[in-house]
């Protein structure tokens, strides 16, 4: 689904307070220095154009929502893993919820 005046396609989306949370996989962007993603050993010129085309529409997209006042987070499926940790960075992103307040 696409919300009208979201830039991009973010996974989530937070209109009323003007945040966004993408969720990047870490094979399709390529997660650099991470356990999950390793670089295919065959057609090796074919990924590394498809991953620099994935980091230059990542980089494009957040620049355009940051550019229309959206703030943004990235998570990476490797940290979706650590849930306390997890939750602390929505916190520290999103802001308590109305029951914590």
């Amino acid at each position: 689904m696409f919300l009208k005046g979201v830039p991009g396609r973010p996974d989530i989306a937070f209109p009323r307070r003007r945040k966004i949370i993408q969720i990047h996989g870490c094979f399709w962007h390529a997660h650099e220095r991470c356990a999950i993603f390793r670089m295919p050993k065959s057609r090796t010129e074919f990924w590394d154009a498809k991953f620099a085309r994935n980091e230059a529409r990542d980089a494009r997209l957040e620049e355009a929502a940051r550019d229309a006042g959206w703030d943004v987070l990235t998570l990476w499926e490797c940290e979706l893993k650590d849930e306390a940790g997890l939750i602390d960075e929505l916190v520290d992103f999103l802001g308590p919820t109305r029951a914590n307040v």
